[in-house]
């Protein structure tokens, strides 16, 4: 019998000794995920492509995103018929409820939750992941605010400048909408016009695609869904990273867009990433060309755009496109962005401006740029960008105050030596990074930067 349990007992141990060896997952410590453009630089990809997904399509030839929106309009015709249904009926059996049939449910958060006291990582009470913040701009008080989740859908506050931050109180308003993953939120410069981009395109195991544009001109009371442009291009599927809105053309919008983790292992036949842009308020959107050079006769290759903002000083939309570089629009006119002639490069990242390098026809992960953030300085005309090399390397801060013409490395080792190994510098920013120019209320003017 002492021998018949030594095998269990060495089994349990070997697993043990397996589980400890594994790192610790979760919201700091987040896998990358390669996204199509860079996959498809190997070998026969066409091949590799069709192997993968025989067995991952259905027999109707309809992608992933779009048996979800099939299923959430199921979900809605059987939630109608259900309410059509005469009382009498649904109380057949009072035994089957809990409670009585006039129990009023209320929500229990946001609240915090609190890790595993085991995890290896205690950051103290936790939430998931807050992908964007729009501050109402018709609002001066500052207390309209619309926070997006990663996969908690948007939550809408008018009390945010509250003195007590407990005393905040938070209003979900996407929860009976085809979808919760959301990546970017604005308003119009009159605070007419809320948009929600939907779909996360932060590289992580848990980034899910989404429907498309989420629209409300009531303030969040009720929304209508875009899911396509009006040049044929359907957004399910898709990522929508950010929005900016131009100042001198209140109806005019720009959108970066990109495939996010849970979505590029689907068929998108008719399915663009890159810059779409909307001329009537976020109503309806086409895709926006991109060339190679500021005459516009070599267009550039589709490709995934994590960022995108507009610079009142020129009148013009600044936006990045991965594995080609930082583009800008002409002014008042988002329909086109062209690549700027001089890019945010040194000697030590590779060669932006190499057209082998970088060339126009097709994205290549031999051209250093995966990620960029955009920020602007409106009252000094500076245009602020931070960029990565695949995956995770810090190829610093520019600025430029000449609209991109020529390009300025800022010091930043404050972010890269900050003595803390896993706390600072570029290790995760494939999946989190920021750029933003803060005001600076002492003097009125904007000239901090927040990373």
């Amino acid at each position: 019998m002492a021998v018949q349990r030594v095998f269990p007992a060495l089994l349990l141990l070997s697993l043990l000794i397996a589980c400890a060896a594994l790192p610790a997952m979760g919201q700091g410590a987040k896998l990358r995920v390669d996204d199509d453009e860079e996959m498809e630089q190997g070998d026969a990809p066409g091949a590799r492509e069709n192997w993968f997904r025989k067995g991952r399509q259905s027999p109707d030839g309809l992608t992933s995103a779009e048996h979800l929106q099939r299923a959430f309009e199921q979900k809605l015709r059987m939630r109608s018929l259900k309410a059509s249904r005469p009382q009498s009926r649904l109380k057949a059996d009072a035994s089957t409820f809990i409670g009585d049939a006039n129990t009023v449910w209320a929500p229990m958060g946001p609240a915090p939750i609190m890790p595993d006291q085991f995890a290896s990582q205690d950051y103290g009470p936790v939430t998931g992941r807050a992908t964007s913040v729009a501050v109402d701009p018709a609002d001066p008080t500052g207390n309209t605010v619309l926070l997006g989740g990663a996969f908690g859908g948007a939550w809408l506050s008018r009390n945010a400048a509250a003195a007590d931050p407990q005393s905040v109180q938070w209003q979900p308003v996407l929860d009976q909408q085809p979808s919760l993953a959301v990546g970017s939120l604005s308003w119009s410069p009159d605070g007419s016009v809320m948009l929600v981009g939907t779909g996360e395109g932060n590289s992580a195991w848990d980034s899910y695609y989404g429907v498309g544009f989420l629209r409300s001109t009531d303030g969040g009371s009720s929304w209508t869904e875009i899911p396509s442009s009006q040049d044929g291009h359907g957004f399910r599927g898709l990522a929508i990273q950010r929005m900016a809105w131009s100042k001198s053309s209140p109806q005019t919008v720009a959108a970066s867009t990109m495939f996010a983790a849970h979505g590029s292992s689907a068929s998108y036949s008719t399915t663009l990433q890159g810059i779409y842009y909307s001329t009537d308020g976020g109503g309806t959107w086409k895709i926006a060309k991109a060339y190679e050079d500021a005459n516009g006769t070599v267009q550039t290759a589709i490709a995934s755009s994590h960022s995108v903002a507009w610079n009142s000083s020129d009148h013009r939309f600044y936006a990045q496109l991965r594995y080609h570089g930082i583009y800008v629009s002409k002014p008042d006119d988002p329909s086109a962005f062209y690549r700027l002639a001089a890019q945010p490069d040194n000697s030590g990242a590779g060669t932006l401006n190499d057209p082998i390098a970088c060339p126009s026809t097709s994205g290549s992960s031999s051209c250093p740029m995966y990620r960029a953030e955009i920020a602007i300085n409106p009252k000094r005309n500076e245009v602020y960008v931070w960029w990565i090399q695949y995956p995770s390397t810090h190829r610093g801060v520019w600025k430029s105050t000449n609209g991109g013409a020529s390009w300025t490395r800022l010091t930043d080792t404050g972010f890269t030596n900050c003595g803390d190994n896993t706390g600072c510098g570029a290790t995760q920013t494939f999946f989190n990074m920021t750029l933003l120019a803060v005001p600076n209320a002492a003097n009125n003017n904007w000239t901090d930067l927040f990373l």
